[in-house]
């Protein structure tokens, strides 16, 4: 009897051991919008807080921008505010300044490594400093050291931007939230795949910031104003994405929201288009020393209508994300454009929809051909369509580029996301190595897509990139994506200056045209005048006089953000990567640019934070991006949390190993069945 009760309560362990085993995961961060203390296990205090207002003057095709947030310490100890956030991809940041009170910080550029030790000296001698790092090129981090209890400091960038028309229309989009990102592959947060990988992400752990849950209500409140002055008057100036009030005086205008401040949780996009569109300058130049530099624009003629358009058939592969984070408006907006596509497919096509989350999913084994019987059975597939799981892009990319040609086809790729991944560089290598003759169109859905990644997978793959902002902007930008899948384009575009073979011009090759791109181009030369020709295969030619360019300042930093871009694009192709390193760093420096190798740091001469005082570290939790589910992102864990979705699980999560449990509770169980044989030969016959 007393063997049978030891060998009951062995039992009783052996199970509360195995049900421990299976225990809700610890939250990574505490609830409620605090941080805690360092020194002080199980204690927290108020997180930072931050107010952006963004200040942007647009003329011509240039947009220079001034970018100001406002460190608030709501606590009564000394803080370092970390804040992760965006700015537009292709924008040359040039400048950084903190102001303390009365006193301006101004902020120098300097090489990655080197900036963050004079910071952390800073920080760690008690003076008010601040780094700015590119981790993207849409995604920067923030480091603002000894803020005073119950105190703010503010820290302004600047940034330029030059924009490009589409079909006549401009549009500025600026960013305002770091969608959480998805980190394939490794261990936790930071993928421990080779560097050559597509699933690589080395710095993953900087790229995903803590997140406010809804209880938390909304933070971060932003405020625009954009100025716009093209020399003409504008019509159709309107925001997919915020109410906005204009006003204007002679040919510019001002604009800023109607509700003042927002919470940063969605792009910005504004969108105009000049009514004497001839009036926009095609050239700007700066001079700078013996340097000129020259931004150019020009739009070619229509293609002329001659009826019917004499192309081959196509080969379109649909590609839809339905991961977690698509879920919502996102993914509405994603099904919507795809039934638009399809209706809008020759009966000559043929076609496949792939559907991906954790794993990639074709509608049919191999295209088949767009009748209507087919084309409907697809159209049912596309509606039943539910977002959940993981972004596993690069498992899509394989099953779409799969080296196959078809010499009578042309091979077509829409790939329809929101593009919230962090191994950008591993999914642009693979485009590249593996494109063939694909062209890879990219649309960016959602109110806060990865944009920089959009573009740029779209340019790689010889394609276009189109956003779509909500439900009631789907017909009309499909529309204009598939005029330019339809329409002609022009190829073989190249850019010259007479007697100046080794000019300096961005992009080295232009890419095949669309119907309604321009051109546009970024150049150094020696020469300060002359002509710069621009030509095509089909024998179309313009000369553009560089004496009638219009002076503009900044255009020598848009040069150099190009070139390095083109470096950066070379490291990818092979390229040495020491050598690539040092000429960006050598670019960034002469043109005060931040890069993924060159910080801004701006610290101040004398200590303000006392040598006793402690100093804390925080995150500033973000937004996330409206329309987002909560659920199915960040999970189910309490409070600021990083998204759990992207940390890939491969067993029971739990604060003690589950392998340990299960190895305690065998042997437990072996301990029970010692002690029951034991017990049986005891017993007196």
């Amino acid at each position: 009897m007393r063997a049978a009760q030891t060998l009951g309560w062995i039992l009783f362990g052996v199970i509360a051991v195995l049900l421990s085993a299976f225990q809700a995961p610890a939250a990574p961060f505490e609830p409620g919008l605090t941080f805690t203390l360092p020194a002080r296990p199980g204690s927290s205090r108020p997180a930072p807080m931050v107010a952006t207002a963004v200040d942007v003057t647009v003329k011509g095709i240039v947009a220079r921008g001034l970018t100001s947030q406002t460190f608030v310490n709501p606590d009564s100890f000394w803080v370092e505010g970390v804040y992760v956030f965006p700015l537009p991809d292709a924008a040359a940041v040039d400048y950084l300044l903190i102001r303390v009170d009365d006193r301006l910080i101004k902020g120098v550029i300097k090489e990655r490594d080197e900036a963050a030790r004079v910071y952390a000296e800073a920080k760690q001698a008690g003076r008010h400093a601040s780094l700015l790092d590119q981790d993207r090129p849409n995604l920067f981090r923030l480091a603002v050291a000894n803020i005073p209890p119950g105190a703010e400091i503010s820290v302004e960038i600047g940034w330029q931007l030059r924009l490009k028309p589409d079909d006549g229309s401009f549009s500025l989009s600026l960013p305002t939230v770091v969608a959480p990102r998805y980190i394939p592959g490794g261990a936790g947060l930071v993928s421990m795949a080779p560097a050559q990988d597509a699933r690589a992400v080395p710095d993953a752990a900087r790229i995903v910031p803590p997140y406010r849950r809804a209880k938390d209500g909304k933070g971060q409140p932003v405020t625009f104003t954009v100025s716009i002055d093209t020399g003409t008057q504008l019509e159709g100036l309107d925001s997919a994405s915020h109410a906005i009030a204009v006003t204007r005086q002679a040919t510019r205008y001002r604009v800023v929201l109607k509700e003042g401040g927002v919470p940063s949780d969605r792009d910005s996009r504004l969108r105009w288009r000049p009514v004497a569109a001839a009036a926009v300058p095609s050239m700007f130049v700066e001079h700078v020393g013996h340097e000129t530099f020259v931004l150019g624009m020009l739009t070619p003629p229509a293609p002329k209508k001659t009826g019917s358009v004499n192309r081959p058939p196509r080969e379109i592969i649909f590609v839809i994300d339905r991961s977690g984070s698509m879920d919502g408006p996102s993914i509405d907006q994603a099904k919507a454009a795809l039934l638009f596509a399809l209706g809008r497919l020759d009966p000559a096509d043929t076609f496949n929809v792939i559907a991906f989350d954790d794993l990639p999913a074709a509608l049919f084994d191999a295209p088949q051909t767009a009748d209507p019987e087919t084309v409907s059975y697809a159209r049912g597939f596309v509606a039943g369509l539910e977002a959940d799981g993981a972004t596993a892009m690069v498992l899509a990319l394989r099953l779409v580029l799969n080296g196959g040609t078809d010499p009578d086809r042309l091979r077509q790729v829409v790939f329809l996301t929101d593009g919230v991944v962090g191994n950008e560089e591993g999914l642009f290598a693979f485009v590249e190595r593996n494109l063939g003759d694909v062209r890879l169109f990219t649309i960016g859905l959602g109110s806060a897509p990865n944009g920089w990644f959009m573009r740029k997978a779209a340019e790689l793959g010889r394609g276009a990139y189109v956003a779509i902002d909500d439900l009631s902007a789907v017909e009309s930008e499909m529309r204009r994506l598939f005029t330019r899948l339809e329409q002609p384009v022009l190829t073989g575009v190249g850019v010259a200056k007479a007697g100046e073979p080794a000019a300096e011009i961005f992009p080295p090759v232009i890419p095949d045209l669309y119907a309604g791109e321009p051109v546009v181009f970024v150049a150094r030369f020696a020469d300060p005048g002359g002509t710069v020709t621009v030509e095509a295969d089909d024998g179309w030619l313009r000369r553009l006089d560089l004496a009638e360019a219009k002076p503009a300042a900044g255009i020598g930093k848009l040069w150099a953000r190009a070139k390095i871009e083109a470096l950066n694009d070379s490291a990818r192709r092979g390229g040495d990567p020491d050598r690539i390193r040092s000429a960006v760093v050598d670019l960034a420096l002469r043109h005060g640019l931040a890069t993924r190798h060159t910080s801004f740091l701006a610290v101040d001469t004398e200590p303000a934070r006392p040598e006793t005082a402690p100093l804390s570290t925080a995150e500033v939790p973000l937004n996330l991006p409206a329309g987002w589910s909560e659920e199915k992102v960040l999970g189910d864990g309490p409070g600021m949390a990083v998204p759990t979705m992207f940390t890939p699980i491969t067993g029971p999560q739990t604060a003690t190993p589950f392998l340990v449990h299960a190895a305690t509770a065998l042997a437990f169980a072996g301990l029970a069945l010692v002690v029951l044989i034991i017990a049986r030969h005891r017993v007196p016959a």
